[in-house]
């Protein structure tokens, strides 16, 4: 764009009333910060499925557009790493979370359960998978098929074929024999 950038443009707007998908061609750190701000993105050159996929997605959506560009902004101008927080969206809305205080996350089907410090859950209506992508630079490890947990909620590894792993929220979770080797080297000193 001539006289800014697409950033530039939402600032002069202020408070959006309106859907907004990103395209780019570049900077994966906006890209995630986009996704954990429950936008959508499309990456240059687009696809005439991909744009269909977003123009769905962006009208499935739960979260106020403003509080996602809240997020969005705090998670892109923070220069030394994210801003880390995540807008869920829940069946009666949806909820501002610091990534920091998620426990674990569950796979439920289609829906992701999470568990945040002080044993409070929350189900969001996205894949396990989707949440895996969007928290691989906060520490967190996929130890099973239907589980993804925060390494910092790591209180102890009990071994067996793959063992068993015990976070601060007392939980007890299996960790499956193909990824034990991938959880011992993150915790190998």
């Amino acid at each position: 764009m001539p006289l800014g950038s697409g950033f530039d443009l939402l600032d002069m707007l202020g408070t959006a009333s309106f859907d907004i998908i990103f395209t780019t061609a570049h900077d994966r750190y906006a890209l995630r910060a986009i996704k954990f701000c429950a936008l959508d993105y499309l990456l240059k050159p687009v696809g005439v499925t991909e744009l269909r996929e977003a123009v769905a997605k962006a009208q499935r959506q739960n979260a106020p557009v403003a509080a996602q560009l809240h997020t969005f902004y705090d998670n892109l101008r923070e220069r030394n790493g994210p801003a880390g927080k995540v807008v869920l969206p829940t069946m009666q809305g949806f909820e501002v979370v610091e990534v920091a205080r998620v426990v674990r996350c569950q796979a439920d089907d289609n829906y992701t359960l999470f568990v945040l410090e002080g044993r409070e859950k929350i189900l969001v209506s996205r894949t396990l998978k989707e949440y895996e992508e969007l928290f691989s630079d906060y520490g967190f490890i996929r130890i099973h098929q239907s589980h993804l947990i925060n390494a910092a909620h790591v209180k102890r590894y009990i071994k067996g074929s793959g063992g068993y792993v015990q976070l601060t929220d007392d939980s007890i979770i299996e960790v499956s024999r193909r990824k034990k080797d991938e959880l011992m080297k993150r915790f190998q000193t």
